[in-house]
């Protein structure tokens, strides 16, 4: 059944003109920027309106705290993991 709809799909789209092919992808573009902020639109509420309260010009920017590997002296690495003590034998 699928491979049926994807050889329609495909010979569909091959048989389209250019400009409705691009007029095609267009649409499918807006389409999903409006999924991506109708499914952020509380994030995006929240950002302006915790950036509309202040006057601070770094507003925008979030508090990020960092990460541990920076807080080592420049230039070397962070410390691997230790190894878990292996099993004892079951016999």
């Amino acid at each position: 059944m699928g491979t049926a709809l994807g050889t329609l799909v495909v010979a569909t789209l091959l048989d389209l003109s250019w400009p409705v092919r691009i007029a095609l992808i267009i649409g499918v573009l807006v389409v999903g920027l409006f999924y991506v902020l109708w499914r952020h639109r509380a994030e995006i509420a929240a950002g302006a309106g915790a950036s509309a309260g202040t006057g601070d010009a770094a507003a925008g920017t979030p508090e990020v705290a960092p990460a541990a590997h920076l807080d080592s002296p420049a230039g070397s690495p962070p410390e691997p993991p230790t190894p878990a003590a292996p099993a004892p034998p079951t016999s």
